[in-house]
């Protein structure tokens, strides 16, 4: 597995979530896992906490933001931060 997955790209918020897979804990320190929108506005926050050790994770998005609004269309940006480095994910919300 790599260590950031995402089941699809595509977000249809009237069907099924997409399913957010991480691999966490390469080094210790803080990691966190957060969604933007194009315009760089925090949406959510998936995870956020300090690890000593390794641990794998699995999330799953709805299109939903931090109030359980549903998000407009549009691409959304999945930001992992590590404590050496950040992956980032694209994924687009149709109806």
């Amino acid at each position: 597995m790599d260590i950031f997955e995402v089941s699809e790209n595509v977000l249809r918020p009237s069907q099924q979530p997409v399913t957010i897979r991480v691999q966490y804990g390469r080094y210790p320190g803080p990691y966190s896992l957060v969604i933007y929108n194009s315009a760089g506005e925090h949406i959510k926050t998936l995870d956020d906490h300090y690890l000593d050790q390794p641990v794998s994770a699995v999330y799953q998005w709805d299109g939903k933001n931090k109030y359980e609004d549903t998000c407009a269309n549009g691409v959304y940006i999945l930001n992992l931060t590590e404590p050496y480095s950040r992956k980032v994910r694209k994924l687009l919300i149709v109806r």
